[in-house]
């Protein structure tokens, strides 16, 4: 597995991760919030069917994985994020059902890639380790300011 978590809960690294300037906040949020629940080559090989339950658009509770068919459940605040993630990807309101995004093409990789097309399981460990980082030198900064205590005077008489 990847480096331990911070010493905090996950939906502060969730609002931290969304607070940085860029463009594949969400993206970067959704691969967070997996992180826990699922293996990297698993998160690299995710397809849209596989997350968006055909006949009500919602979606899914659980990840079964193609490579030894073993089965993840995801919490809600994964799912979650997972819809938030699709919802902004194929601009999807609110108020519209994700069934229209298996229209488009159900085998499609769920977090594309501008020069590959995919992730490979070696990319995408090293996003991670970047986005991990990232957060660890956040987080660790922020707890070390609120352990500190002020500095007291010593008088030397």
């Amino acid at each position: 597995m990847l480096n331990s978590l911070p010493p905090t809960s996950i939906s502060n690294i969730l609002d931290y991760l969304s607070s940085q300037p860029s463009r594949f906040s969400s993206r970067n949020r959704c691969l967070f919030a997996l992180r826990p629940f699922l293996r990297t080559y698993d998160v690299a090989s995710l397809r849209l069917r596989q997350v968006i339950n055909p006949a009500d658009g919602t979606i899914t509770h659980y990840f079964v994985s193609r490579v030894d068919r073993q089965s993840f459940h995801l919490n809600a605040l994964t799912r979650s994020e997972l819809e938030l993630y699709l919802r902004q990807r194929f601009s999807v309101n609110s108020d519209e059902s994700l069934k229209q995004v298996l229209s488009v093409d159900p085998n499609a990789l769920l977090f594309p890639t501008q020069q590959r097309n995919y992730f490979s399981h070696n990319t995408l460990q090293q996003l991670y380790s970047h986005l991990s980082k990232i957060v660890d030198r956040h987080f660790s900064t922020a707890h070390k300011k609120t352990i500190q205590t002020p500095n007291e005077k010593c008088d030397a008489s």
